[in-house]
């Protein structure tokens, strides 16, 4: 288990492989596993990923107004120092996907290309899709993680979010879940009211390769939003996979390949 110390927090992360660095960071309330997972083997690249602060095991969980992209995003250029990687293929899913793209706009020199995917911001904080999850920190707030997940389950926001998508009620009820997810509420208040960009001009600038994934049947990750972000980047291609709800395995396997066939085309 390998970890560097930046302001006091003690950041989890894991290097495989040898090559050309690619990072791939975690969504919201997960961890570096679900990265892995997601990207599997890549032969020829040196994989990175990390636990965010407020995620996995990095510990403490520090500040409350610490948890923003920009933040997120400087302590992600901390660990790339303390590896020594000068540049670096830069990727993330859902979060992840905005603290990438963060990153690339503060050290444009360092990133090579950039990988997006299923985008849950544009360029705007609290999308409508999100505006639930600080609601969620709210419940945990009143009614500790157990207490409160029933009482979400209850609610009316909840019933109208089963209607619309089972496998996102499925996810969001996960939150309460999560290792540490009452000590770690803020990030689920906090994360959802920044945004990666303050407009599309700054995107525009970025004149980098950029993979932009998507799906449908995601209320979450809207669809309009990978194509949105794939429309402004000078170089951005869009891809669709397979929903997670309807192949779980097709999803991930679609974008292995995707991916693979992009990091071979900057070869």
């Amino acid at each position: 288990m390998s970890y560097f110390t930046l302001d006091r927090i003690r950041f989890f992360y894991e290097v495989l492989d040898k090559g050309v660095g690619f990072v791939f960071s975690h969504g919201l309330g997960s961890d570096l596993r679900q990265s892995k997972e997601l990207c599997g083997n890549l032969n020829t690249y040196q994989q990175i990923f990390w636990d965010c602060k407020g995620h996995g095991h990095t510990q403490p969980v520090g500040r409350n107004n610490k948890f923003n992209f920009t933040t997120f995003a400087k302590d992600l250029n901390a660990l790339l120092i303390h590896l020594n990687i000068k540049q670096i293929v830069m990727g993330g899913i859902s979060m992840g996907a905005a603290v990438s793209a963060r990153f690339a706009l503060l050290y444009p020199n360092k990133v090579k290309a950039l990988v997006l995917m299923r985008p849950a911001w544009i360029d705007q904080p609290m999308p409508d899709a999100l505006a639930i999850i600080p609601y969620i920190a709210d419940t945990m707030e009143r009614f500790g993680s157990k207490e409160g997940l029933k009482r979400f389950k209850q609610s009316p926001q909840m019933q109208e979010i089963i209607q619309e998508s089972t496998a996102n009620a499925k996810s969001l009820c996960q939150q309460f879940l999560s290792p540490q997810a009452y000590e770690r509420r803020a990030r689920l208040r906090e994360i959802p009211n920044d945004s990666p960009i303050a407009n599309w001009k700054e995107i525009e600038k970025l004149n980098i390769p950029a993979l932009v994934v998507g799906n449908d049947l995601d209320p979450i990750h809207p669809l309009e939003f990978a194509k949105a972000w794939a429309k402004y980047l000078p170089q951005g291609r869009f891809v669709q996979v397979p929903a997670k709800t309807v192949s779980i395995k097709n999803h991930t396997l679609f974008f292995q390949k995707y991916l693979t066939d992009f990091l071979k085309s900057l070869s």
